[in-house]
């Protein structure tokens, strides 16, 4: 038996409320269990009653025994209460021996033999076990659990009993086995309604309009309606049960109070789009903001910034239930919650929040309530019909349904940050912290070396500073850089990352079509000019560097992108191509959106892998993907490399796109000289400069990635001599296949 007496009284009120739908069901089962829950007293007064009826019964019976000839004999449907068994049935209840089976069994007696008796019974009954439910409900955990819920929810009383009956049908295997009979089949929904209805007193289609999709109950994620069934979310079922030890507030979100949050004017946001959010969250009635844009760009900071900034309390939906499960069901309640609980002059946050917006796409095999169009109903109504202020933070919104999009009040891009950017947010963090440890040096170095955006570094720094014993310098760096090498590594673990440029590498080595030197001074000036706004005549500035691999193509784009100050984002064909039809598409557009930055360069590494020769391609998907890149090379603002070893794949128009062609050849005489000695000089003598231009004459083709191999090889070499270097470059010569025609544009 439960030990919350409310809980096992109201189980057998809904059990004595099923056993009234339907007169042709008696369990004597169900009569033991309630004898076990009554008082001896209120036992006593429901055999009297009993006695009562069967001593009426007992004299209609004798008078129509006497009318009748052939009066049939007892059988198992059919019991006559002689006064023999009267007369035991007063002796036993005097004697107090009459235990919960005999009681039963008379019961069941009485029901086959005296239908208005048996049901003038229940009534009794039921009045006794609704009298005992008033009484115990202060008393009771579970009530106590219950009203909570209710309030958190602003359910009203019938709402109440719903969720309390479900529960109970839940934790009472008695109850759960009589429901689900084949009397009442309460696990099949059509039907339940019906019997649910008549259960609580109303009608069913009042019963429907509760259980409805777009009803209170369910919006609020405390139920889950499959195809044919429905069923309490496993948050109010904890919580009902006591195992949710926290309050309702604590399990649905969490307040964010910080002393170390960023000022607002850290973050890289256009100071009218700040001011008009500001005044949005300002209004009486609430409005929607949607912040979005790749995991790291500083989304979540900006919401607690802008919340410090105009002095309001700010509170985190909380995303997992409490399993630590992802769930859609408890943050649908957790948002429902937050905004019947929190005040209004309060911002709510919802984050990672990508399930919950981009549903256009979603669907099963199978029947599913949560379905994109139940999902974005629910959404589109909450949208509609919130006076809190909501922040949404998502990282992508490709599929947001247009009807969702258009309830936002306002929307704000996040773009990974600039160098520039991130050494300004670094100087922020140091003069908000008091920092003496990290100077102009370092500030340089972390913002070259990790593309780490707002939240990130202040994550950082935050947690150095709450280290203790650790004061020297050098051991807080070097922490300090641990965790930022770890932060990055996890956060960018997909994304195509260089390497550093080689030390070796000079631009004056190169056999090129066209100065590297002379290229970077236009960059300047289009880096310069691109900031002067939309307007503005030219808009991208597309490059192509094409030539034998080794030739030192990537790493002139490293080169450019250091000397200008740009990061420099790395795509390849892994990166965009995907196996579901249309997403490549997607993923190619996406990156030029992206990398659309004035202080970013983006490089498509082996161009020709993107660029299929439409004349010569019998794939249509390869072809599409080559105009879709077409278009987007037509509107992209800002600096785009592409680096090719086999231009004679490319399409002739996509050459006319680029407005930098630049060849890269193998080296000259002089290059190969220059690039030894940088190699090679600890093995050199004096004379051998002179010995090396005869031998150069004869090892053709060489790059700059040869000799790049050969220092590799030698490395761990102790005694090396010049002679087993040429031998090891004429080897890595003799491996190219030279194709002798001349490939690539005339030098203009």
């Amino acid at each position: 038996m439960n030990k919350d007496k409310y809980i096992t009284l109201k189980l057998n009120e809904y059990a004595l409320n099923l056993i009234k739908l339907n007169r042709r069901s008696i369990s004597s089962d169900l009569w033991e269990y309630i004898h076990g829950l009554l008082t001896k007293k209120q036992v006593l007064r429901l055999n009297n009653s009993i006695l009562s009826e069967m001593q009426k019964f007992s004299k209609q019976t004798s008078t129509y025994r006497e009318g009748r000839v052939g009066f049939p004999k007892r059988g198992i449907r059919e019991v006559i209460l002689d006064d023999k068994f009267l007369d035991e049935y007063r002796r036993d209840l005097g004697g107090g021996v009459f235990d919960s089976t005999e009681w039963a069994l008379c019961i069941e007696k009485l029901y086959l033999n005296d239908k208005e008796g048996y049901q003038k019974l229940v009534d009794q009954t039921s009045l006794l076990l609704i009298n005992n439910t008033k009484k115990a409900q202060k008393e009771s955990p579970f009530y106590r659990n219950l009203k909570q819920i209710s309030k958190a929810f602003e359910l009203d009383e019938f709402e109440v009993e719903i969720v309390a009956f479900f529960y109970l049908l839940d934790i009472d295997d008695s109850l759960s086995t009589l429901t689900r009979s084949k009397y009442f089949q309460l696990d099949k929904i059509v039907k339940s309604t019906t019997i649910l209805g008549k259960i609580f007193g109303v009608n069913q289609y009042e019963m429907k309009r509760y259980l409805s999709r777009k009803s209170r109950l369910i919006s609020a994620g405390l139920f889950e309606v499959g195809y044919d069934d429905i069923n309490l979310s496993n948050f109010v079922k904890f919580y009902l049960s006591g195992i949710v030890v926290n309050s309702i507030a604590d399990n649905f979100f969490t307040k964010i109070e910080s002393d170390t949050i960023l000022e607002l004017n850290a973050h890289f946001i256009a100071p009218k789009n700040i001011e008009t959010i500001c005044n949005l969250i300002r209004m009486e009635k609430g409005a929607h903001i949607l912040l979005y844009g790749s995991p790291g760009t500083g989304k979540t900071e900006f919401s607690k910034s802008i919340a410090k900034f105009l002095n309001k309390d700010i509170y985190f939906i909380n995303q997992a239930d409490e399993d630590d499960k992802e769930d859609f069901s408890h943050r649908k309640s957790a948002i429902v919650a937050a905004r019947n609980i929190l005040s209004k002059d309060s911002i709510i946050v919802v984050d990672e929040c990508d399930s919950i917006l981009n549903i256009k796409k979603q669907f099963s095999l199978f029947f599913d309530i949560d379905d994109s169009k139940d999902t974005k109903s629910w959404l589109n109504n909450l949208l509609d019909n919130s006076s809190h202020t909501i922040i949404w933070i998502t990282n992508t919104v490709e599929n947001i349904d247009s009807s969702t999009r258009r309830r936002f009040s306002y929307s704000q891009e996040f773009k990974d940050l600039s160098k520039k950017q991130r050494e300004k947010v670094w100087r922020t963090v140091i003069d908000q912290n008091d920092i003496d440890f990290i100077n102009d040096e370092d500030v340089a170095y972390f913002s070259t070396k990790y593309h780490i955006n707002s939240g990130g570094i202040s994550l950082a720094v935050r947690d150095l500073l709450k280290m203790k014993g650790v004061t020297l310098r050098d051991d807080r760096l070097s922490i300090l850089e641990n965790i930022l090498n770890q932060h990055e590594g996890f956060v960018f673990q997909n994304k195509a990352r260089m390497i550093d440029i080689d030390p070796a590498y000079n631009i004056n080595v190169l056999n090129t079509s066209s100065s590297i030197g002379l290229l970077l001074e236009k960059m300047k000036k289009f880096t310069n000019y691109s900031r002067g706004g939309d307007n503005r005549l030219i808009q991208n500035f597309n490059i192509l560097l094409y030539g034998p691999s080794g030739t030192g193509k990537t790493e002139s784009v490293k080169y450019l992108a250091e000397e200008l100050g740009l990061d420099l984002v790395v795509k390849r064909l892994s990166d965009i191509k995907s196996k579901w039809y249309g997403e490549t598409l997607k993923n190619i557009s996406s990156i030029f959106h992206d990398a659309s930055n004035s202080s970013k360069i983006l490089f498509l590494d082996e161009a020709d892998s993107f660029f299929v020769d439409r004349m010569r391609s019998t794939n249509n998907s390869h072809i599409e993907e080559t105009n879709e890149i077409l278009n987007q090379m037509e509107n992209y603002r800002g600096i785009l490399i592409c680096s090719t070893n086999l231009f004679e794949n490319m399409d002739q128009a996509v050459l006319r796109r680029f407005t930098y062609k630049i060849s890269f050849d193998y080296l000259s005489n002089e290059g190969k000289k220059v690039l030894f000695s940088k190699y090679f000089k600890e093995y050199m003598k004096n004379n051998d400069l002179n010995f090396l231009t005869d031998k150069f004459d004869e090892i053709k083709y060489l790059t700059p990635g040869d000799f790049k191999v050969v220092k590799q090889k030698f490395f761990f070499n102790d005694n090396v001599n010049v002679g087993e270097i040429l031998s090891e470059l004429a080897y890595e010569s003799s491996l190219k296949k030279i194709n002798t025609r001349k490939v690539g544009l005339k030098k203009v």
